[in-house]
């Protein structure tokens, strides 16, 4: 699924790679050459640039999923975010500022260190057992792979109140004998931005 644009905007410019020396400075950073109607051939990933990381069969194009990026985070325009820009969970990190290299060890912790600018949350692929809560900041919780369910059956697994802006990307939840997802306060007139709901059992009328 494609990401919300109000809080997945394009990556500054800083975030994107350093072209190579060998990459002829005309080609423009959107990876094609208008005048003649075609793209530059690639070999591999580190030929592509900007908004058109991937070399797929000779031919950089954006990401489509976020296995495709080193980051392991897809934008909305296919752009790969950075590392530095995104916060990692992995269940027994040990790390404090949640890098790629040494992942936080929970959701809460990484939502802890999420900044204005560093709000994206990649889950590694496992299950996680907490209750989230994600007040006024925004947020996106990637879990390809990942599921949560709570620690705590008696409370909503996700509570987003306070203003926040939260996106929940191919992230599986379940369990909770309360709600999968509550929005409270200012955070109730203004949602989950983005959220694909697939049941795994039929829906049953009482």
């Amino acid at each position: 699924m494609r990401l919300p644009a109000p809080i997945d905007a394009a990556p500054d410019a800083a975030d994107a790679p350093t072209p190579d020396a060998a990459v002829d400075a005309s080609v423009p950073s959107d990876g094609c050459v208008p005048r003649v109607g075609s793209c530059p051939r690639c070999g591999v990933d580190d030929d592509c640039h900007g908004d058109t990381p991937v070399c797929d069969e000779g031919v950089c194009r954006g990401c489509r999923r976020h296995a495709e990026c080193a980051s392991g985070v897809c934008g909305a325009v296919g752009e790969c975010f950075a590392p530095p820009h995104v916060l990692y969970v992995a269940n027994g990190g040990t790390g404090e500022s949640c890098d790629q290299a040494a992942p936080c060890g929970s959701i809460a912790a990484a939502l802890a260190k999420a900044t204005p600018t560093r709000y994206r949350i990649r889950l590694a692929p496992d299950a996680y057992r907490e209750n989230v809560e994600i007040l006024a900041k925004d947020a996106i919780l990637i879990g390809e792979g990942a599921e949560l369910t709570p620690s705590s059956e008696d409370r909503a697994l996700v509570t987003v109140g306070g203003s926040a802006r939260v996106a929940l990307d191919s992230l599986r939840i379940r369990g909770s004998t309360v709600s999968g997802v509550v929005c409270t306060g200012d955070a109730a007139s203004e949602p989950i931005l983005s959220c694909s709901v697939r049941m795994s059992s039929p829906i049953i009328p009482v």
